[in-house]
């Protein structure tokens, strides 16, 4: 499965990527602190945020395919 950054993420909730950081930052999403370069962001798996969205009874937005 695909990695997702934070705004992908948000995208997929239908939330800003602030509330995201928020779930990571209170134990609630799993997420891995990548850095590359000088770049540093959270990376998602997919999986887990598909879970995450399961178990919080919130609908998953689905990718556009273009």
């Amino acid at each position: 499965m695909a990695r997702l950054t934070t705004a992908q993420a948000a995208e997929r909730l239908g939330v800003t990527n602030r509330t995201i950081q928020n779930y990571i930052n209170r134990g609630l999403l799993a997420a891995e602190w990548v850095q590359n370069g000088l770049r540093r962001y959270y990376a998602i798996e997919e999986a887990d945020l598909e879970r995450f969205a399961n178990e919080q009874n919130i609908p998953l937005i689905p990718v556009d395919s273009q």
